[in-house]
C-alpha cells in the first residue's frame, strides 16, 4: 500500500462535535458523549438546524435541546459523511447515561450501566421499561433527525429518544443524584 492509498486512523475524543447533514443546505450536529469501548461510542444529536455553509458557534451547539442518544459506531465519521468541527467537554457532565437490562427474557435479567458493569438483578418493574443494550447505525441517527424536520418518515425509535429515556430512569429512581 502506498502512502497515497494509507487512510489516516480516525481519532475521535469525547466532547468532539460533528457536522450531521439534514438535506442539501443544512446541517445538524452530534457529539461523542463516552466512549466506553473501542468499538463504538455515545453520541448525541442536538436539536437545531444550520446552513451548511455556516460553522454553528460550539458553546450554541451544546445549549441546544438533546433529542437523541445512544451507541453507534464512527462509520460516517471516518468516511467524511459526519465531519469533525471542534471539541466542547464542559456540557459532558450534564448527560444522564442510560442504564440497559441485559439477559436472556427467560432468565433473571441484570441491570447494567452505558458500560456494561453488571449493577444488580432488574425489579420486574425495571425489566417491564428498560430496553435491552442496543446500537443504532450512524444513518439511522441522521434519518431520525430527518425525520424530526419532517423531510422523510423514520422511526429510530423511542429508546434512543434522550427525553423517553430521562423520564424512564427518573420513574425507576436511576438518576444520578
Amino acid at each position: 500500500m502506498t502512502e497515497a492509498t494509507k487512510k489516516k486512523r480516525l481519532r475521535i475524543k469525547e466532547g468532539d462535535i460533528f457536522t450531521i447533514p439534514i438535506d442539501d443546505q443544512t446541517q445538524g450536529y452530534g457529539q461523542i458523549v463516552k466512549i466506553p469501548d473501542k468499538y463504538s461510542f455515545i453520541m448525541a444529536v442536538f436539536e437545531g438546524r444550520w446552513n451548511k455553509n455556516e460553522t454553528a458557534p460550539l458553546e450554541e451547539i451544546i445549549k441546544k435541546q438533546v433529542l437523541f442518544l445512544g451507541f453507534t459506531t464512527d462509520a460516517l465519521l471516518f468516511h467524511g459523511r459526519w465531519v469533525i468541527v471542534g471539541n466542547v467537554a464542559s456540557n459532558l457532565p450534564s448527560f444522564t447515561l442510560p442504564f440497559f437490562k441485559l439477559g436472556l427474557p427467560s432468565e433473571p435479567q441484570k441491570l447494567v450501566n452505558y458500560k456494561l458493569d453488571e449493577i444488580r438483578l432488574v425489579t420486574s418493574e425495571e425489566s417491564k421499561l428498560l430496553a435491552f443494550h442496543s446500537s443504532s447505525s450512524p444513518i439511522g441517527y441522521q434519518k431520525a433527525l430527518q425525520a424530526h424536520y419532517k423531510l422523510i418518515e423514520y422511526d429510530l425509535g423511542q429508546i434512543f429518544q434522550y427525553k423517553h429515556m430521562v423520564n424512564t430512569l427518573a420513574k425507576l429512581n436511576l438518576l444520578p443524584n
